[in-house]
């Protein structure tokens, strides 16, 4: 009897080149792959990545597209758990702003049937009604030429008050939040980390705009188009690769919390890492040194990386203020 030859899962090959892409950050192969898994295999593991990377990159349509297909063949009511909590992050690509709160209390209704946590359709809920208010308020003080008013209002915020207060603006019409938007940009009292973040809304939101940022001492000016996220920079990648080298030959447990620490700081320096950080060994040498993992000889080179790496330390310690 002649054995049987195993063909390869085409589609788990996809969906670990896929997963080996995410990895790297590289969304654009990761989509590719996960596309191919899909047509092969429609699983609805495959499908939830696909749904997250187009969520965090903000395709709306494709979003879109994608539960039209999937819900054609079954029920919201069919939802496991994690779809359930996938479909909620959704809602906002699939409903417009007049339909979306009661698309939210209808789900929140089903979700508590199912005896399942409703926080994050509670935390939407809210972040609704503050965006409304929000935005009647901008839309007065545009019509009254006395948007500075809030601008003031936001620098004597905390760093932290002032991070939860950008989040409500992202979620206004970009009429209402550009003017103050590009206003925090160009102040150079507001945090380099708060304006890294604004950065990246028009980043991932693709809004094609000349831009002014106050980046340290200096005033820039940038095309938003020509802006990637941080975490496709060459400089970060580099940085990246240095700290899972070091943690895969002496302690892998702490690679998480150190790549977080970096993160922050990435932020810091964004959009110019590269220009801060000259010397990607120095600097993570003294990245090293300062948490107290290694010492390294000091020279010339490694004093200024110290500098720049403390630089954005004194910035991220302002969340605890």
């Amino acid at each position: 009897m002649t054995d049987l030859i195993q063909m390869p899962n085409n589609s788990e090959n996809f969906y670990r080149k896929a997963m080996n892409a995410l990895e790297q950050n590289d969304y654009e192969r990761a989509t590719i792959f996960l596309k191919e898994s899909y047509q092969i295999e429609p699983s609805p593991k495959v499908f939830k990545e696909l749904i997250s990377i187009h969520i965090i990159q903000n395709k709306s349509q494709a979003v879109k597209k994608l539960w039209q297909g999937f819900l054609s063949e079954q029920s919201i009511q069919d939802l496991d758990h994690e779809l359930a909590l996938l479909y909620v992050q959704s809602l906002p690509y699939l409903f417009s702003h007049q339909e979306l709160l009661i698309q939210l209390y209808e789900i929140k209704e089903y979700f508590g049937r199912r005896n399942w946590d409703v926080s994050l359709i509670a935390k939407q809920i809210e972040n609704i009604k503050e965006a409304e208010a929000l935005s009647k308020e901008l839309q007065l003080l545009i019509d009254t030429d006395e948007l500075d008013i809030k601008v003031k209002q936001l620098k004597e915020l905390t760093l932290f008050e002032l991070l939860k207060e950008i989040k409500t603006l992202y979620n206004l019409d970009y009429s209402l939040k550009h003017p103050v938007l590009t206003a925090l940009l160009s102040d150079k009292e507001i945090s380099q980390f708060v304006k890294s973040d604004i950065l990246h809304h028009y980043v991932f939101h693709n809004y094609q705009v000349h831009l002014k940022l106050a980046w340290f001492e200096k005033i820039e000016k940038i095309d938003s188009q020509s802006l990637v996220s941080y975490k496709q920079d060459s400089t970060y990648l580099y940085i990246k690769a240095l700290l899972e080298s070091y943690t895969d030959n002496n302690n892998p447990h702490i690679y998480d919390r150190l790549l977080e620490e970096i993160n922050l700081l990435m932020m810091v320096y964004y959009p110019f890492i590269e220009e801060k950080i000259s010397d990607p060994i120095a600097w993570f040498n003294g990245f090293l040194s300062y948490y107290h993992i290694e010492e390294f000889e000091k020279n010339e080179t490694n004093n200024q990386m110290d500098k720049t790496l403390r630089q954005a330390i004194d910035e991220i310690k302002q969340f605890s203020l």
